[in-house]
């Protein structure tokens, strides 16, 4: 017997619409009503235990529902919720709401294993030049002395070719394939090895990282770093707003690096705004504001990360990490 979606959306017609073509496609594990009042929702979900609630209201949904998606009017991922473009076909829709019960399943295994998962460190700035990527990598290469770390980076142009060479057959745009098949377990080979650290291959194609749903991306890097047992996780985010967003739940600290100068100082300060409106309060202690000395000159020749970590720089982050590296 398939699982109840409920749908309750202000247009009546178009809700009506999509369900019908909801159940006429293949493959989909739900089966979809309408609810054309809250009253008539909050009864559905009581008495029929909807699993997936796609919806374009605002408003908290009933108890019981486990998943909730909404529609929006514009492509795109806001409000820290899964959302569904809704003027696509069916079958699109289908995908979508599919992808965001797997990223909810997700979350639920996250909160259960709460105690037992790896640790993440976020690096994200408004401001840029501001040494986010060497940062990270410095990080990751002294973490990774004393625990297995692997370091993730999210920006649509990281320097892949410069950094690790170029021929991987297997990156973050593969592992992300994987991460939409169902029996999908986390497992598979997607890293290359920097000096001791880990290194998911960023994608090689930009748009399969901006135009993935966040929540999408996410789950399914929490998923393989969890199925490969890494003690910590130092996530890369740049500057994007809606990918930051979707990795604070998991952040136990976040590095937010930034220069000396009157007008960055300002943009980090509106940052710090934002967190606090997108967080609950217990975050101020997680976040981190650094202003970090450049690494330098380097040798000449091929670019090496581990040329980093002997720098200004890697002096810095040692002193950050108790000199303990």
């Amino acid at each position: 017997m398939k699982d109840l979606l409920a749908i309750y959306d202000a247009d009546t017609e178009y809700a009506l619409r999509l369900r019908d073509a909801l159940n006429k496609e293949s493959g989909f594990p739900y089966y979809a009503e309408v609810a054309k009042s809250k009253e008539e929702l909050e009864s559905l979900v009581r008495d029929s235990g909807a699993e997936v609630l796609l919806t374009s209201g605002g408003d908290p949904a009933p108890e019981g529902v486990k998943t909730v998606v909404r529609l929006t009017d514009a492509p795109g991922y806001a409000g820290g919720e899964p959302t569904v473009f809704r003027y696509q076909p069916a079958e699109k829709i289908r995908d979508a709401i599919l992808k965001c019960r797997r990223v909810s399943e997700g979350l639920e295994e996250d909160r259960a294993a709460r105690l037992h998962r790896e640790t993440w460190i976020g690096v994200a700035s408004p401001v840029g030049r501001a040494l986010k990527t060497s940062f990270s990598l410095v990080l990751g290469q002294l973490l990774s002395q004393r625990q297995k770390t692997l370091y993730v980076n999210l920006e649509p142009c990281p320097g892949t070719a410069v950094l690790f060479g170029t021929g991987f057959s297997k990156d973050l745009s593969e592992l992300l394939y994987e991460g939409m098949k169902a029996d999908w377990d986390g497992s598979g080979e997607f890293t290359a090895t920097v000096h001791g650290l880990d290194v998911l291959v960023p994608a090689a194609v930009p748009e399969d990282v901006y135009q993935t749903d966040p929540a999408f991306l996410s789950a399914v890097i929490r998923k393989y770093a969890s199925a490969n047992q890494y003690e910590t996780v130092v996530a890369d985010l740049g500057s994007e707003f809606r990918l930051t967003e979707a990795f604070l739940p998991f952040l136990d600290k976040l590095y937010v690096p930034t220069r000396n100068e009157p007008l960055q100082e300002a943009k980090v300060a509106e940052y710090r705004e934002w967190l606090t409106r997108v967080t609950d309060p217990s975050f101020e202690h997680k976040t981190e504001v650094l202003s970090l000395p450049a690494p330098g000159l380097f040798s000449r020749g091929k670019f090496d990360p581990e040329q980093l970590v002997f720098t200004e720089l890697g002096d810095a982050v040692r002193t950050l990490l108790g000199g303990l590296y």
